[in-house]
């Protein structure tokens, strides 16, 4: 059915979108765009630096009576968003968003994924964090710590180049070489240990 606002019986006739505008963008106690997050945090496992761990999902559901546009997903530190993010959504649509941790280094991490909704009403943000940890031992060439500082060792003798990893099985640790010499230190994973082959 077509409304004819010219038509005199429709004088007064007040189009329900005015209505709303009016009313602040409220009726019947719902807001015309509001968006609703499954969580506020969301904590990762424990991960090896340079490794990523498994996803985990955030669901935004359209709460409100009328579609609400998504301008994108910004996601903040050392996690990574996983798939992708429809443009919008109609009121009582969902969907679901994957994010997962991927430490570049040893420590406590944190960081958040902000959905950029325009002028929606209701929550944005989610906080998340994670634990960076030594990578797996197996991962890399393993050595004694007595090997490690031992310049005459084919650790420091063989192949040894800046930025060549080893995993120091006496310790359980990664050491980073700072130099290709036979007596170039050996560092931690974090900068705070070395070790200086004599």
């Amino acid at each position: 059915m077509t409304i004819d606002l010219n038509d005199p019986k429709m004088a007064g006739y007040i189009p329900l979108e005015e209505i709303v505008e009016d009313d602040g963008g409220v009726a019947g106690g719902k807001v015309a765009e509001e968006v609703q997050l499954s969580v506020a945090t969301l904590a990762f496992p424990d991960t090896g630096e340079t490794y990523e761990s498994p996803s985990q999902a955030i669901v935004i559901t359209n709460t409100g009576y009328d579609q609400v546009t998504i301008y994108g997903v910004h996601v903040e530190g050392e996690f990574e968003l996983k798939s992708s993010v429809p443009g919008s959504l109609l009121p009582g649509e969902s969907a679901s968003v994957n994010v997962s941790f991927k430490p570049i280094s040893v420590g406590t991490k944190t960081g958040s994924v902000y959905f950029d909704t325009g002028n929606a009403a209701g929550d944005e943000y989610v906080t998340l964090s994670g634990t960076g940890i030594i990578a797996v031992a197996d991962t890399k060439p393993n050595y004694t710590a007595a090997q490690i500082a031992d310049k005459t060792h084919a650790v420091n003798t063989v192949g040894k180049v800046i930025g060549l990893t080893v995993f120091d099985t006496t310790n359980n640790r990664l050491m980073t070489a700072s130099g290709s010499t036979d007596v170039a230190a050996w560092w931690n994973a974090i900068g705070t240990v070395s070790v200086v082959p004599a």
